[in-house]
């Protein structure tokens, strides 16, 4: 993905950018995965101001593993 909106701080394209990195290494990243990286990225514009600053909290060493660790849990309990 090339273009997020420019109003996104630095952690938060960071964020999108960890991702964007874990949605292609197993797969293109097609207009599925665009239409969802562009709608995530309008969401978080619309986040209350106190909701986005947690994006500079995040801690960018685990991320990628914490998000990998979720979407495994979810996953499991998936019943569709």
């Amino acid at each position: 993905m090339t273009s997020f909106p420019s109003k996104l701080s630095p952690c938060q394209l960071r964020f999108l950018h960890t991702l964007y990195d874990i949605t292609t290494q197993n797969q293109l990243f097609g207009a599925d995965e665009f239409i969802a990286m562009n709608n995530l990225s309008r969401s978080i514009l619309q986040l209350s101001p106190s909701t986005q600053e947690m994006y500079e909290q995040i801690s960018f060493e685990t991320l990628e593993e914490s998000i990998s660790q979720y979407t495994e849990l979810f996953s499991s309990v998936d019943r569709t």
